[in-house]
């Protein structure tokens, strides 16, 4: 069974990937285009390298919290 993020992990992924790659959720962040489907999320990950990638990850599995990866609609930074 998938866990809730807390505060706790947030704050272990800012610690491990900085500041700037954890930023707060937008509604355009958990609702599909249509308005049909609504997530939740307690956080949005931005990550710029695979090793970013692949530590955000190890965190979440290890905290055993879902991640739903995005590639459509973003923009670079």
């Amino acid at each position: 069974m998938l866990s809730d993020a807390n505060a706790t992990l947030l704050a272990q992924l800012e610690t491990t990937l900085g500041a700037a790659t954890v930023r707060r959720v937008e509604p355009r962040d958990i609702a599909e285009p249509r308005g049909l489907f609504h997530g939740r999320a307690a956080a949005v990950l931005v990550p710029r390298t695979t090793a970013e990638v692949s530590a955000m990850l190890a965190i979440c599995n290890t905290a055993r919290v879902g991640v739903v990866p995005l590639g459509g609609g973003t923009t670079p930074t």
